[in-house]
């Protein structure tokens, strides 16, 4: 995805390139296996739904730190965790 010269952090890269995108099309969320990279682009704006490895590591840090999800999603009705992409 990126050019050979480019070194910044993931997630840096690709909050600009969404930026870049998000003039010529409205974007509306991304999925990503990276937890560090999901929250770049979180600041930038864009939701983002966790898979793989991503998934299920925050589904395990939420559980070793006794976080309820739902606190965490302030405007979701119960059972709705899941379709955020948390949920494992």
């Amino acid at each position: 995805m990126r050019p050979a010269y480019e070194r910044r952090h993931a997630g840096e890269f690709k909050a600009d390139a969404i930026a870049a995108l998000r003039a010529q099309y409205e974007l509306i969320c991304a999925f990503e296996d990276r937890i560090d990279v999901a929250e770049h682009l979180r600041r930038a704006g864009l939701p983002v739904f966790l898979y793989g490895a991503g998934q299920q590591a925050a589904a395990e840090a939420l559980e070793l730190l006794g976080v309820d999800e739902q606190e965490l999603l302030p405007d979701s009705a119960p059972g709705e965790a899941g379709e955020r992409g948390m949920a494992g």
